[in-house]
């Protein structure tokens, strides 16, 4: 068995199960095809074609509330902006299919967490955004 395409897109685009991710990963150490095409994948940017909308890259203070399904406050960053979506950089790990509201000092954004993965520096979360709503700056 070999890695197909799809899996190779969400395997860059840190979409794949848990399951999944630990198979392929091994797979991907035993099998020398496979670690070629992943590598001619990379190097070929066709994965960042399949994204919907331009991403930007930032560092936003955010205050981070899970709605649901279990109440949690933390504080994180706002690392990556699109728009249909954040990537969050936090403390604790956030569940898939959490309802999250992320509070900046310019926007407060409401979405569903679509996938979290530990990091070095913590966690990363991607959030696929349901509602946004920017807040102007007070003139104090």
């Amino acid at each position: 068995m070999h890695i197909s395409e799809q899996q190779l897109h969400l395997l860059v685009q840190d979409q794949l199960p848990p399951d999944e991710l630990l198979q392929i990963e091994d797979h991907l150490i035993e099998c020398e095809a496979c670690a070629i095409a992943l590598t001619d994948f990379l190097a070929s940017g066709q994965y960042l074609e399949r994204r919907r909308d331009a991403r930007s890259s930032c560092d936003i203070a955010a205050h981070i509330y899970v709605l649901n399904p279990a109440e949690m406050r933390t504080e994180g960053l706002v690392v990556e902006t699109s728009e249909l979506g954040l990537r969050v950089r936090l403390p604790k790990a956030l569940l898939p299919g959490s309802l999250v509201q992320i509070r900046t000092e310019y926007a407060i954004y409401m979405g569903e967490v679509r996938h979290c993965k530990e990091t070095i520096a913590g966690f990363e979360a991607g959030v696929r955004l349901i509602v946004t709503t920017r807040i102007s700056p007070s003139n104090e």
